[in-house]
């Protein structure tokens, strides 16, 4: 059986989203107050905001990983964590504009959450079928 082979557009995602997580990342550890003030976020948890932090620089490090990986069945299990986390931070996104009125910062998360949701099905889909 031959081996499916990572396409060029799911590398490129991954290294895009590494450098995105990694900046957001370390925004949400490091400066939690200033980075919701930046955005005008209605309320701030600095302990959760940390480990919202914690989390981007995660799948920012399983984005750097993945793009290193050139056999689709090694990485496909990073891509459905992506996906998935991508689907649910759009939802929380979305809900959240509409009902606590975040503002352009939240709009601007929902269309980056949205972005990488349709990278990283778009190179899901091109691989698995």
């Amino acid at each position: 059986m031959a081996e499916k082979e990572v396409s060029k557009v799911l590398k490129i995602t991954f290294l895009v989203h590494f450098v995105v997580a990694v900046i957001l990342g370390f925004f949400y550890l490091f400066l939690p107050d200033e980075f919701v003030a930046l955005f005008s976020w209605p309320y701030s948890d600095p302990v959760a905001t940390r480990m919202l932090g914690a989390a981007f620089l995660g799948f920012g490090i399983s984005s750097l990983l993945g793009s290193r990986i050139s056999d689709w069945e090694k990485v496909k299990i990073v891509v459905v964590m992506e996906i998935v986390w991508l689907a649910v931070a759009f939802v929380v996104m979305l809900l959240s504009v509409i009902i606590a009125g975040t503002g352009l910062g939240g709009l601007l998360f929902v269309f980056i959450s949205a972005a990488f949701l349709g990278l990283f099905i778009f190179s899901y889909f091109q691989t698995t079928w």
